[in-house]
């Protein structure tokens, strides 16, 4: 699948925000509900096409 640079651009704004938000779940500044809440609106915003498959880049 090829992106549009506005697509490709709120993928990446999404990517960012949810990285922080994992960092602000693992700090323990979020609870596992505050995360789910935030993540389904950073999803309502920026739309992203693959919002729902897993971070592929994430450690394992």
């Amino acid at each position: 699948m090829k992106l549009g640079q506005e697509q490709f651009e709120r993928e990446g704004n999404y990517r960012i925000a949810l990285n922080i938000m994992k960092t602000l779940l693992k700090k323990g500044l979020l609870n596992e509900s505050e995360f789910r809440k935030a993540n389904q609106r950073l999803i309502e915003k920026y739309n992203p096409v693959w919002g729902h498959y897993p971070d592929v880049t994430a450690a394992r």
